[in-house]
């Protein structure tokens, strides 16, 4: 494990990359505030603790739909079935560990660490895939739990033959009667779609499909209608290279100010943004940048319906620091003297205030032709000035 994510390390150190995502978040609320005391630390642990040991854990074990989306910021209350199925789930793992004649610590101290790894970790890296590597060791647990329950009700009984018969049969039933159907019934989705030929022919039936849909579009779009010298920023720059025909682009923080986008963007020679609802982060950081500074971007294409209220399409933005106001400023605000360059290439040049026109001022088309001339009022000609 060491050897590779020091090979890992390297790659990033040869792209130019320093840190982690993961690290850069550790001190980080959902909404990206910064963890203050103790307060927040015990909020943090008890919220994903509950997660853990009554959600994500019972579902890798169970093979049972969970209620709620770790990538939403909605908590969704615990059932009482899910109580229920939790705390016995954790029975059967105590019961388990100490069935176990070898291995024990090990096998604890492995779990605990990847757990409790996560449990310091913010609430959006809650869900099933960072458990992953652990899943065997929980079935494990369990089936060992049913086994030990066995010996134990022997003991209490004081059956004279082995439990070892019963114990194997007890784990049988469990594995062919419901483990079995319930981990094939899991894998029909993933083997569905091992089994396509293409992306075009993902099923439309989810939102999460559709936006994988729409991403990839975005992706193509790219390929074949931006010039080769674009430089593009989206959510998943590895993604966009494989459908973009090997066009290379750039991340962004999952949690920035509109301003720092907005500085990365001019900084890096941005020119081009994909703002998509399959991963969350566009909207929650690019997108707060565009609203703020919307002179300085331009849509040229969508995918799916702008005016949805079920689910956001993906957008593609062109970007151009030249749009919009240069000149004097006061308070953030437009104020004195400067010029503004429209995104249809006209540019006023002359008094502003309170963020307009204000004042005596001179209109020039795209090549620089002097279009009018005169006094104007928020943005408004009123006198104009005869030649």
């Amino acid at each position: 494990m060491g050897t590779a994510k020091m090979s890992w390390d390297a790659r990033n150190r040869s792209v130019g990359r320093e840190g982690s995502d993961y690290q850069a978040t550790f001190y980080k609320k959902t909404n990206n505030e910064d963890m203050e005391g103790w307060s927040d630390w015990k909020a943090r642990i008890k919220s994903n603790s509950a997660s853990f040991v009554l959600r994500w854990i019972p579902e890798v074990t169970y093979m049972k739909k969970v209620v709620a989306d770790p990538q939403k910021n909605e908590h969704v209350p615990f059932s009482t079935k899910e109580w229920v199925l939790g705390i016995l789930l954790l029975f059967l793992f105590i019961a388990g560990s100490l069935n176990m004649d070898c291995g024990r610590i090990l096998m604890l101290t492995y779990i605990a660490i990847t757990v409790g790894v996560l449990i310091l970790y913010p609430e959006q890296y809650g869900g099933t895939r960072y458990i992953t590597p652990i899943v065997p060791l929980f079935i494990f647990l369990a089936l060992n739990g049913i086994s030990a329950i066995v010996a134990v009700l022997y003991k209490i009984f004081k059956f004279g033959h082995s439990p070892l018969l019963v114990q194997s049969i007890a784990i049988l039933l469990c594995t062919f009667a419901f483990l079995i159907p319930k981990y094939t019934e899991a894998q029909t989705e993933t083997k569905n779609m091992a089994n396509l030929k293409s992306w075009k022919d993902l099923p439309t039936n989810s939102l999460s499909n559709v936006n994988v849909v729409r991403f990839i579009t975005a992706s193509e779009y790219c390929r074949d209608s931006l010039p080769e010298d674009a430089r593009i920023v989206c959510r998943k720059p590895e993604l966009f290279y494989m459908f973009s025909g090997y066009r290379p682009s750039k991340g962004f923080p999952k949690y920035a100010e509109p301003d720092t986008i907005y500085n990365m963007l001019c900084r890096d020679s941005i020119n081009y943004i994909i703002i998509d609802n399959w991963f969350r982060h566009a909207f929650v950081t690019l997108h707060p940048c565009v609203k703020k500074h919307p002179e300085k971007f331009k849509l040229i294409k969508h995918f799916g319906d702008l005016d949805s209220k079920d689910n956001a399409p993906t957008l593609i933005y062109l970007f151009n620091d030249y749009w919009g106001y240069h000149g004097e400023m006061k308070d953030g605000v437009a104020e004195g003297q400067g010029v503004f360059h429209m995104q249809d290439g006209r540019t006023y040049e002359g008094a502003f205030s309170n963020g307009k026109p204000n004042g005596w001022g001179t209109m020039y088309d795209a090549k620089g032709n002097e279009i009018v001339q005169g006094e104007w009022h928020d943005g408004t000609i009123h006198y104009v000035k005869k030649h």
